[in-house]
C-alpha cells in the first residue's frame, strides 16, 4: 500500500467507501460523477441552437462536405476538498469478532456524512437556478392536477426529461393523487396507490426517484430538528446514460481521481496518545464540485405542496 506522511491509504476501506451509497441520496442522479485528473479545468457548454441547425447536406461528386459548426462556450470547474475522520478505541478493536468490522462501520458512517453534505450542496445548486424554475401555484394534493404542471415543465425544457426527482413529502402527495391514479388506470378508480415505475411510464420517463435524505438544523448535544434536504421540490432533468467530457447534460459532479481511478480515498493510522492502548484513526477524503452544465436540460418545480 502506498505510504503517506500520515497513515496509509487502505484499499479495502477505500473500496467500502466507494461502494457505499444510501438509497435516500439522489445527488448522483442529477449530478452524475465525471472523474477528472485535474483539480481545475474548462468544460464545454453547448448552446440551444446547435440541435436545430438546418444545414445543406447534399454532397456533389468530388466535392467537400459542408461543415457542421457548433457554437459552444466554456466554463470552469474547481474541485473543493472534503474529508472527515473518526476514531475507534483499542477496546472496540479487541472486542470485535472481525477486526475489520469496526473500521468498515466507521468508514460507512464517515462516507454517509460526506454524501449528506454533497446532497445539501446539490439541492442548493438546483434551488439557485435562474431559468426553468417556478413555484407551483395550485399546491399538489390528493385531488389537484399535478399532471398539468409536470407536462408544462417538461415541454418548457430544451429536450424531454428522462428523470424526475421528487422529495419524499411531494411523492407522498403524488402517489395518492386521484388524477394520476385515474390516468394510470385508464379511468379505473380502484387503483389506490401509484408506484415510481407507474408514474415514470405515465410521463414517458426512464425513472422516478424519491429523495428521502433528511438533515438536522441543530448541533449536538441538542435534539435533532429534521427537515428534508430537497424540501417540497420536483426536479425534471435529462441525464445521459454515459457522461463524457463533452456530453450535453443537466449537470455533473466533477470529481478528482485521488486513489488510482477512484474519487474517494480512505486513510488510517494509529494514535497511541489517546485512551488506554491508543486508538485507530480513519479518515475519508474526496475532492469534487457540483456544476450545472445546461439549465435548459432541467426544470425545477418548487413549493409543490402546502
Amino acid at each position: 500500500m502506498s505510504e503517506t506522511k500520515l497513515g496509509h491509504i487502505d484499499q479495502r476501506l477505500t473500496d467500502v467507501s466507494i461502494a457505499y451509497r444510501q438509497d435516500a441520496f439522489v445527488a448522483q442522479v442529477l449530478f452524475p460523477e465525471r472523474p477528472v485528473t485535474k483539480g481545475a479545468d474548462l468544460y464545454t457548454i453547448y448552446k440551444k441552437g446547435n440541435a436545430f441547425q438546418v444545414v445543406d447536406d447534399k454532397l456533389s461528386k468530388n466535392a467537400d462536405a459542408h461543415e457542421l459548426q457548433f457554437a459552444t462556450t466554456t466554463d470552469t470547474y474547481s474541485v473543493k476538498d472534503y474529508g472527515l475522520r473518526g476514531f475507534i478505541t483499542q477496546d472496540d478493536i479487541d472486542n470485535a469478532d472481525d477486526p475489520l468490522k469496526p473500521e468498515m462501520e466507521e468508514t460507512e458512517a464517515l462516507t454517509d456524512a460526506i454524501l449528506l453534505g454533497r446532497e445539501i450542496r446539490a439541492a442548493a445548486v438546483v434551488a439557485a437556478m435562474s431559468t426553468n424554475t417556478a413555484a407551483v401555484s395550485t399546491k399538489w394534493s390528493t385531488t389537484s392536477t399535478p399532471i398539468t404542471d409536470i407536462e408544462a415543465a417538461a415541454n418548457a425544457m430544451f429536450v424531454r426529461p428522462n428523470v424526475m426527482v421528487v422529495s419524499r413529502p411531494v411523492w407522498d402527495a403524488l402517489k395518492f393523487n386521484a388524477n394520476i391514479l385515474a390516468a394510470i388506470g385508464g379511468g379505473f378508480t380502484g387503483l389506490k396507490i401509484a408506484t415510481e415505475a407507474m408514474v415514470a411510464q405515465l410521463f414517458g420517463l426512464e425513472r422516478v426517484v424519491v429523495a428521502g435524505a433528511r438533515k438536522s438544523s441543530t448541533k449536538l448535544p441538542k435534539d435533532p430538528s429534521l427537515s428534508y434536504v430537497w424540501g417540497k421540490s420536483c426536479v425534471l432533468a435529462y441525464v445521459p446514460r454515459a457522461l463524457g467530457l463533452k456530453t450535453p447534460a443537466f449537470g455533473a459532479l466533477f470529481a478528482k481521481k485521488i486513489a488510482g481511478s477512484a474519487t474517494f480515498q480512505v486513510r488510517k493510522w494509529d494514535d497511541p496518545t489517546k485512551g488506554v492502548g491508543g486508538r485507530r484513526v480513519v479518515q475519508v477524503e474526496h475532492q469534487s464540485v457540483e456544476k450545472l452544465i445546461a439549465e435548459d436540460f432541467g426544470y425545477h418545480l418548487s413549493a409543490c405542496i402546502a
